[in-house]
């Protein structure tokens, strides 16, 4: 993974999955353990630590909102 990319770039969920060679449901559920996010009915909110740590939502014209 190119760290300078990284630092300079936002990364959906699916593209950091990417870049680290997981499943995007191993990074949701990373995201989880580490407290950066948690369900809320059909969507997943961030928590108070996530907005912290830089977490931030992204609105889609296909999807809604995507954290």
């Amino acid at each position: 993974m190119d760290n300078k990319k990284v630092a300079n770039d936002e990364l959906s969920a699916t593209k950091l999955a990417t870049e680290l060679n997981m499943s995007l449901q191993s990074v949701i559920q990373m995201f989880v353990d580490m407290g950066l996010i948690k369900r809320n009915g059909k969507l997943w909110d961030l928590t108070p630590t996530g907005v912290s740590k830089g977490g931030k939502y992204k609105e889609s014209s296909q999807t809604g909102r995507e954290s």
